[in-house]
C-alpha cells in the first residue's frame, strides 16, 4: 500500500523544543536543517470585502540563521478537480521579511479573474528552503511503496523510521498556523462581517452527545422540540440583547406524512462531519434524516430607528449527495416596516436545486443585502430530509447594520 510521509522542513513539536539550540533534526542525529517560521500565528484568509486589496500579510523568520533562499509555490484547485499551479510565484533570500501576498497577483498568475472567485476556496502555498548548507527542503509530501524507497534523495532528507508509525508524520500536523510552520500553508477566502447589530454562531448553547432522540416514540404530529440532558441543545433562550448575546432560538418537528425520526443529527454540534469546519467558532446547526420538516425559528430582533439600512446573512452547507421527493430547503425572514409584516426568501430550494448546490461541497453565504426601514426581523429555517445521507448545516446568522465601506453583496 502506498503510504504518504511529510518531508521534515519546519519544527515539529512532539520531537523538539523548537528553541534557538535546537530543532527537529537534532533528534535524528542530523545536521541542522533550515528553518522558516511565521512571527505568528497568521489569520489565514483573503478577505473579499475588499478583493482588489485582499492581501495575507506575516512576517517570515530565519531562527537559525540557516536560510540561503526560501520560495513558495502556488496550487488552487477549481470545482472540475483541475489543479492551477504558479510555482516560484516569490523568492527571498533576506530575513526577517514583511511577506504580502495579494490576491489580486495570486489570481493573475494563476489565470483567474477577481470576479470569479468565491468565498470557502483555498490557495495552498508550498515552500521549497535552500540552506547554508547548500541543500534544498522541500514542504510537500512523498509518495514512497516500500521501506526501500525511504532514504536521501535528491538532496532530500525524509525519515528513516519504524514504518508501524503510520500518520505519525502527516501534513496536517506540521502545517498547523500554531505551531508557525511557513513550510505548507492554506490561505482561504472569505467574506469578513459587516458591522454587527445582532448574531448567532450557535456557540453559547450546549452540544451535549451526537444525536438527539425522540424518547423512544415515532413523531406523527407537530412537536415542539425541548432540550433534554446530554443531548444537542434544539432550543435556546438569549441570554441578553446586547450585540454579545447570541440570539434565541426554538426548533419545531412538523410532520410531512413520513415516519418521523428516533433518533438523529440535530441540533447545536461540535462536528462538522462533512462540513468540515465552522465558519465562525466552533460549533454550529446540523440535521439530518428526520422524515419530516425541522422548522428552526429565531427569536424577533428589534432595530432602532436610528439604523435607517440593516440586513441578514447566514452561511449554509449541504453535503454532496443525491436529494429527491419531497426534500426542501426553505429559509426566510419576516420582516417588519413600519407599513406591515413582509416576508422575503433567502433561498427556497427543492431536491434539484438542493444537489445543484450541494456538488460545490462548500459553505455558502446567503444574503439580504441592505434593505430600508426594517423595523425589526424574525428568520426562519426549514429543512425537509428523508434520508440519512442528506445533510445541512448552518452557522453565523449575522444581522448587520450599513457596512462603512458600502459594500454590494
Amino acid at each position: 500500500m502506498k503510504k504518504n510521509i511529510l518531508l521534515l522542513v519546519s519544527c515539529i513539536v512532539v520531537f523538539s523544543s523548537c528553541n534557538e539550540d535546537d530543532n527537529v533534526f537534532d533528534a535524528f542525529e542530523t545536521e541542522k536543517a533550515p528553518v522558516i517560521l511565521f512571527d505568528k500565528i497568521p489569520e489565514l484568509f483573503f478577505d473579499l470585502i475588499e478583493r482588489e486589496t485582499a492581501a495575507f500579510e506575516v512576517t517570515l523568520v530565519d531562527p537559525y540563521n540557516t536560510v540561503e533562499k526560501y520560495s513558495l509555490s502556488v496550487y488552487h484547485t477549481l470545482e472540475n478537480g483541475e489543479v492551477l499551479a504558479f510555482e516560484n510565484y516569490l523568492s527571498i533570500d533576506n530575513f526577517p521579511y514583511e511577506l504580502s501576498i495579494q490576491l489580486s497577483d495570486v489570481a493573475e498568475k494563476l489565470g483567474l479573474t477577481l470576479s470569479e472567485i468565491e468565498p470557502f476556496k483555498d490557495f495552498q502555498f508550498i515552500s521549497t528552503i535552500t540552506g547554508k548548507n547548500g541543500i534544498t527542503y522541500i514542504g510537500k509530501s512523498y509518495d514512497y511503496n516500500s521501506p526501500g524507497d525511504l532514504e536521501e534523495k535528491e538532496g532530500v532528507l525524509v525519515y528513516v523510521g519504524d514504518l508501524s508509525q503510520e500518520g505519525s508524520f502527516d501534513s496536517e500536523l506540521i502545517s498547523k498556523p500554531e505551531l508557525k510552520g511557513a513550510i505548507n500553508f492554506t490561505v482561504q477566502t472569505y467574506f469578513s462581517p459587516p458591522p454587527i447589530f445582532r448574531f448567532t454562531s450557535f456557540e453559547e448553547p450546549f452540544v451535549g452527545a451526537e444525536r438527539y432522540c425522540n424518547d423512544g416514540h415515532t413523531l406523527t404530529e407537530n412537536a415542539d422540540l425541548i432540550n433534554k440532558p446530554g443531548e444537542p441543545a434544539v432550543d435556546w433562550v438569549a441570554q441578553g440583547d446586547s450585540v454579545d448575546d447570541e440570539i434565541g432560538f426554538d426548533t419545531v418537528f412538523i410532520d410531512e406524512g413520513d415516519s418521523g425520526f428516533l433518533c438523529e443529527i440535530i441540533g447545536v454540534q461540535s462536528d462538522t462531519d462533512h462540513a468540515q469546519r465552522w465558519p465562525h467558532g466552533k460549533q454550529g446547526w446540523h440535521a439530518e434524516d428526520m422524515d419530516g420538516r425541522l422548522r428552526t425559528t429565531f427569536d424577533r430582533v428589534e432595530i432602532p430607528a436610528e439604523h435607517p439600512q440593516t440586513g441578514i446573512r447566514l452561511d449554509i452547507f449541504l453535503n454532496n449527495t443525491s436529494y429527491e421527493g419531497t426534500d426542501l430547503l426553505h429559509i426566510y425572514v419576516d420582516i417588519e416596516r413600519d407599513g406591515g409584516v413582509e416576508r422575503i426568501d433567502l433561498i427556497n430550494i427543492g431536491p434539484d436545486a438542493m444537489e445543484e448546490l450541494s456538488d460545490g461541497e462548500r459553505w455558502v453565504t446567503i444574503d439580504s443585502g441592505l434593505l430600508e426601514g426594517v423595523r425589526a426581523y424574525t428568520a426562519t429555517v426549514d429543512f425537509i430530509s428523508s434520508s440519512n445521507s442528506e445533510a445541512f448545516y448552518m452557522d453565523y446568522l449575522l444581522i448587520y447594520l450599513q457596512d462603512p465601506k458600502k459594500v454590494v453583496f
